[in-house]
């Protein structure tokens, strides 16, 4: 909800100056490609993460393949190089706490000082999204509640349904033995759900939008 909260301030602006929305980001996470220990980080597919921004009435979806060349882009050169020359940008919407750059050398501050003085664009700064019972709107929050199970809390800051997308694999066939067959998925390019046994609702790829099969 607080990206939401972002692309919707965008939104208006494109609206209001009569530009296309444009959205970026990074493929993998920039702290995925950094550190191994943030396997099972993601809370989103690229593929889900994508159909949900479409929804959402962004013109262009520009996603830049995050490398170690591309991590040593300086702060300053992303904005000369990147946002204006290339993509020619005319206005940008960050939230409150955006980094970016070589060592997250850049700030919100740099792009107002640059916005300023090079006068090629203008910008605008979302402030933090506060929502009662919720310590803190982000995704940090997201993964610490499917940590403990807390899907309801989850539902909150992501305001859907948590979900999964992925291939069913074999598994060692013992459920069946005893009359209820498993499907078998893999996880593990998703953030860790606490183990336990969940509700579920199941769409099938062929036919994902017409039914829906209850499950545990």
């Amino acid at each position: 909800i607080g990206h939401q909260k972002e692309i919707n301030f965008a939104k208006s602006v494109s609206m209001k100056e009569k530009k296309s929305l444009s959205i970026i980001t990074f493929e993998p996470h920039p702290k995925c490609f950094f550190k191994k220990k943030y396997e099972n980080f993601r809370i989103t597919p690229f593929r889900v993460k994508y159909g949900e921004i479409k929804k959402l009435g962004v013109n262009f979806y520009f996603n830049f393949r995050f490398s170690n060349s591309f991590s040593n882009i300086s702060a300053i050169s992303f904005i000369q190089d990147v946002l204006i020359k290339k993509l020619q940008v005319s206005h940008i919407v960050t939230g409150f706490d955006f980094v970016f750059g070589y060592k997250q050398q850049g700030n919100i501050k740099l792009l107002k000082k640059m916005s300023n003085s090079t006068k090629a664009f203008t910008f605008s700064e979302v402030k933090e999204y506060k929502k009662k019972n919720i310590t803190e709107v982000s995704s940090s929050e997201v993964r610490k509640f499917l940590k403990v199970g807390n899907v309801k809390s989850a539902k909150k800051i992501l305001g859907r349904n948590w979900s999964i997308q992925a291939r069913v694999i074999k598994g060692k066939s013992l459920a069946r033995k005893i009359g209820f067959p498993t499907a078998n998925i893999s996880l593990r390019n998703y953030c860790d759900l606490c183990f336990g046994v969940y509700a579920v609702e199941i769409r099938l790829k062929k036919d994902f939008f017409k039914s829906t099969f209850k499950g545990i």
